[in-house]
């Protein structure tokens, strides 16, 4: 990295300025990964090892991070009911197949998710099916759940009182939408009973992550409701004219709302600690932005004209950039990752900044931790210039040990 750069990475937090704001019916250990950890051992003779990893295997590359762990991008119709899921606990990688069509049933529709409970991981399917018609007797619909702990052979079932339509992950277990014919619900799973924990009246089951299940009722209010109880914690109007943005990652919700006595504005509230964290007005130029990515304690808002960090404890902003300043600073790709912020410009040099105090803590960056696991991190490794490899590090004392650069 030049001498520039580091000055560059200094410069971004020196000027500073801007609003503060107010997760089987049968599974074998995939054969295309070694569960063997590997380490690598950086160029710079100062520079520590890489901890412990396991290369990411085919399949899984361009995978959700559902209920804490990795699992297959595609996954989950009539036709292709096969998973791949990270096991955290072992390190290795589970094939998952879907529940075994019964004999007497034509399966019609199949959802599933990954969720984790008392640190276990589980795959839960939602089926539709109808029995098969003999003689006078018509077929009938069947609804059903089925549950493996992951490793398992043995699933839960649970009749469902409705055709699901939907389903997602939270901390307290599978979040389904519903359709009991007169009605939909949602309807939240965080035990083996075939009651649910809670349920309420849906619509349009849109995101579950983590603590919250969000119903956005198409040209109404949306509401999002506490994963634990079903309650509702934010309700609030939204921008349909415009389209709405609405994303839950990390506890955060970000959504292009429109609060009583103000324009259109880019809001982020807090599931966990039920608060606003910012409330943006459109001339800060993020009304649409191409990335809301919060980290334990900041919060990296940007599109291609603006960048913006936020602290996420206090809103109050670390750094706000925007047009021509930002085109000078020459800045092309931003990521944040617990209290460091990994910037790249437009001519290939890289710094990783410390927050909030703006001390360029590398020079450069070959590695870069890209989003949490239980107990991993996925980290994308740029040290071969030919092609981007994928790790799982696992973490030290409890937190991703990097930087490694």
């Amino acid at each position: 990295m030049t001498s520039s750069t580091i000055v560059l990475a200094g410069l971004l937090l020196a000027s500073c300025s801007g609003p503060s704001a107010s997760e089987s019916q049968s599974t074998t250990s995939a054969p295309a990964t070694s569960p063997t950890t590997t380490t690598t051992t950086q160029s710079s003779n100062d520079s520590p090892e890489l901890p412990d990893s396991v290369p990411v295997p085919v399949g899984l590359e361009d995978g959700h991070i559902i209920g804490g762990t990795l699992v297959s991008k595609d996954y989950c119709t009539t036709q292709q009911a096969q998973l791949q899921v990270f096991n955290p606990e072992t390190g290795t990688v589970v094939v998952v197949d879907g529940p075994t069509e019964k004999p007497d049933e034509d399966l019609i529709g199949l959802h599933c998710t990954v969720f984790s409970r008392n640190g276990a991981t589980f795959v839960a399917y939602a089926s539709s099916s109808r029995t098969k018609a003999e003689g006078l007797t018509g077929s009938e619909p069947v609804y059903r759940m089925s549950t493996y702990r992951l490793g398992s052979q043995t699933p839960t079932e649970v009749d469902l009182p409705g055709a699901p339509i939907g389903m997602v992950s939270t901390t307290v277990g599978p979040a389904l939408l519903l359709d009991e014919g007169d009605r939909k619900m949602i309807a939240v799973y965080g035990n083996e009973s075939a009651v649910p924990t809670w349920s309420h009246p849906g619509t349009a089951l849109l995101a579950g992550a983590e603590d919250a299940v969000a119903d956005v009722p198409p040209l109404a209010d949306f509401t999002l409701f506490d994963a634990s109880d079903g309650s509702p914690i934010l309700t609030s109007c939204s921008v349909q004219q415009a389209g709405l943005v609405l994303e839950i990652d990390d506890a955060v919700v970000s959504y292009r709302g429109c609060p009583p006595g103000s324009t259109d504005h880019l809001i982020g509230y807090d599931v966990r600690q039920q608060r606003e964290l910012f409330n943006l007005p459109p001339e800060i130029g993020l009304f649409v932005p191409d990335d809301v990515h919060p980290s334990d304690d900041y919060i990296l808002i940007r599109n291609r004209d603006t960048l913006l960090v936020l602290d996420r404890e206090t809103g109050e902003t670390v750094i706000s950039k925007s047009d021509d300043e930002l085109a000078s600073l020459n800045i092309k790709e931003a990521y944040i990752f617990a209290d460091r912020l990994y910037l790249r410009t437009g001519s290939g040099d890289s710094s990783v900044v410390r927050l909030p105090s703006g001390e360029t803590e590398a020079a450069s960056w070959q590695i870069r931790p890209a989003a949490r696991l239980d107990g991993w991190t996925l980290v994308y490794d740029f040290s071969d210039s030919s092609d981007t490899v994928s790790r799982l590090v696992r973490d030290v004392g409890g937190r991703y040990p990097g930087p490694w650069s």
